[in-house]
């Protein structure tokens, strides 16, 4: 596994991680795993996983991961990002938003939630070529909120 460290002046994790992209020559079909820097004790085990899940994954050009929530505090909580999924486990939307919201449900009580929801885990494996597209990209309107 290598480590490096990008230059403080970028405006996101992924221009920090197409910089060590080119610095170190990686190939377009190469994996690499960014993690979150204020995260730095994410377990080995972790890394690899979402690695191999792209790996296996030969169609995507990103993974990430994602745990189920089941504390309704959780689900209700802002700080930890939702994501939903469709029904093979690709990411449809991420939000800090309670998503979905059950509204038949939460108008009876917001203590029973459904097991479909799950917190994003803040890890992302990519295909070294991908980067080197997405970085070109114009943010969208969304990203820009």
């Amino acid at each position: 596994v290598e480590v490096g460290m990008a230059r403080f002046d970028h405006k996101s994790g992924t221009e920090r991680l197409a910089e060590l992209i080119e610095r170190c020559g990686r190939a377009d079909d190469a994996i690499v795993v960014n993690g979150q820097g204020d995260e730095p004790l994410i377990p080995p085990a972790v890394i690899r996983q979402v690695a191999d899940n792209l790996a296996q994954a030969t169609q995507a050009r990103m993974a990430t991961l994602s745990v189920p929530i089941r504390d309704a505090g959780e689900a209700f909580n802002p700080n930890a990002v939702k994501v939903l999924t469709d029904k093979d486990g690709y990411a449809l939307y991420f939000s800090r938003a309670t998503i979905p919201w059950e509204r038949d449900n939460f108008a009876r009580s917001r203590e029973q939630i459904g097991d479909f929801y799950r917190r994003h885990v803040g890890i992302y494996a990519y295909r070294a070529g991908f980067i080197r597209q997405y970085i070109n990209w114009l943010p969208s309107q969304l990203e820009q909120i």
